[in-house]
């Protein structure tokens, strides 16, 4: 994995973060307390694989972890809407997992180093259920 792929994961990861918690906060209707509730256990998992993604492109890489708040959300994620409804909301989240997840399939395809295609695999499985959890609150 070159150094732009982990950075461009690692800002994917905080946008997608920051606009669980920004949700997360501005919810307003009936769903309130189950989607309060989904999107809170969300963003402390989302928190906790940040940390540990950058921990591991530190021990492994050696790099140091940069952010870029300037260049979140402009590659492939959309930005936070302030003004949207609770179920534009839950559908944006959808879209910003699957649009990750296809991201990082195509980086784990490309690589030759098993760990790091271990950890992007790992990333890709919780996204994909986080995704999973969200269409099901979309149906329910």
């Amino acid at each position: 994995m070159t150094q732009d792929v982990f950075q461009h994961i690692f800002l994917d990861m905080f946008a997608i973060f920051e606009k669980t918690l920004n949700y997360h906060w501005n919810i307003e209707s009936k769903s309130f307390r189950g989607l309060h509730k989904l999107l809170d256990e969300q963003y402390h998992d989302l928190l906790e694989q940040i940390d540990e993604f950058a921990e591991y492109i530190r021990a492994k890489k050696k790099r140091k972890i940069r952010m870029h708040c300037a260049l979140m959300c402009k590659e492939h994620m959309t930005p936070i809407e302030p003004d949207f409804k609770d179920m534009e909301m839950v559908n944006d989240l959808v879209k910003n997992h699957e649009l990750f997840v296809m991201y990082m399939k195509k980086e784990v395809d490309a690589m030759t180093d098993l760990v790091d295609q271990d950890v992007l695999v790992g990333l890709i499985k919780s996204h994909e259920k986080m995704a999973w959890m969200l269409r099901s609150f979309l149906t329910s």
